[in-house]
């Protein structure tokens, strides 16, 4: 078959998919193999609908019989996987004037990553990757679609094995990194929270040059995090209960709470839902501060966020059952 060549600008003037049932003309459609089912098997129902579909196929398929028609539409390559990853970074490069902030960690990336993208897009058109797309696939997938004006940039990364966070922050190359916490999710499949803390570490190893790590103080693996930003020259800011972050709360008698930066306080009685809220509006405070941002004006824009469906919600059942 000939291979389609197109100019780099055409992928990233194109939207992509990677969900057949999702194309629309003029776009470009990824066949990826999953578990279940093989994008490739949809390549002649996509060409024969589509009039101005780019498709990107693994040489190997078996689906590519009987459309030799269809050649100049086709573009082949060893793994669509690559392709799309290796898309992701060329994508990267083009937007290396706009801010990246990657974030990581055993629970509350979602949240997290949904928080400070209402708070940075206060300020500047801000972009966030999408649903809980955080994987090899998913993240650079939501990259190549990101639009090319925000100046905020919010990724979620996530991992099931060593080397996963190491992949993904190298496509991502984060001017900003957070890890949130480590707990034992993964751990049947890693063996240890030592492991984990190892896998959760890699996103620091690819933050940019002069860039900062958000480190949890209360973290078990906080020396651990901050001995291998230091190696690397990153700025270090830290959130949490400990007076020796750079910022840390105090609950007061009334079971709100006051915030306090380089020991100073700088709000008091915010009345916060759970310990998870707190962490993330002092991680958007350690944001707004490295950015240079009016830090009330950041605050007050997500104190009133609502936690996203599923996650932390407050369901009242009946007058006495909350």
């Amino acid at each position: 078959m000939k291979k389609k060549h197109l100019n780099i600008k055409d992928f990233f003037n194109k939207k992509v998919f990677i969900d057949s049932r999702e194309v629309k003309e003029n776009s470009i459609f990824i066949c990826i193999k999953g578990k279940k089912k093989d994008g490739h098997s949809f390549v002649k129902k996509i060409l024969k609908n589509f009039l101005n579909v780019i498709v990107v196929c693994e040489k190997k398929t078996k689906y590519l019989k009987n459309i030799k028609r269809y050649n100049n539409r086709i573009i082949l390559c060893d793994s669509t996987i690559s392709y799309l990853q290796d898309l992701a970074k060329i994508k990267r490069l083009l937007l290396k004037n706009s801010l990246f902030i990657g974030i990581t960690g055993s629970s509350g990336k979602t949240t997290l990553k949904e928080t400070v993208f209402n708070c940075l897009s206060a300020f500047n058109k801000s972009y966030r990757s999408q649903k809980s797309y955080n994987n090899h696939i998913g993240l650079p997938f939501t990259l190549i679609n990101q639009n090319q004006s925000s100046k905020f940039n919010i990724y979620e990364l996530g991992m099931n094995k060593l080397g996963e966070i190491n992949l993904l922050s190298k496509i991502l190359k984060p001017n900003i990194a957070v890890i949130t916490n480590i707990g034992e999710a993964h751990l049947g499949k890693l063996g240890s929270i030592k492991a984990i803390a190892k896998a959760k570490s890699e996103i620091i190893r690819n933050i940019e040059h002069k860039g900062l790590i958000i480190l949890n103080r209360d973290c078990n693996f906080f020396d651990y995090f901050k001995k291998i930003a230091k190696e690397k020259k990153l700025n270090i800011l830290t959130f949490g209960r400990n007076k020796n972050a750079n910022i840390f709360y105090r609950i007061n008698n009334k079971r709100n709470y006051d915030l306090f930066f380089n020991n100073k306080k700088i709000f008091s009685n915010l009345s916060i839902l759970n310990i998870n809220q707190i962490n993330n509006i002092m991680i958007c405070a350690l944001l707004l501060f490295k950015l240079q941002l009016n830090l009330k004006k950041g605050i007050r824009k997500i104190q009133n966020f609502s936690s996203l469906k599923g996650r932390g919600n407050i369901v009242k059942r009946s007058k006495k059952i909350t």
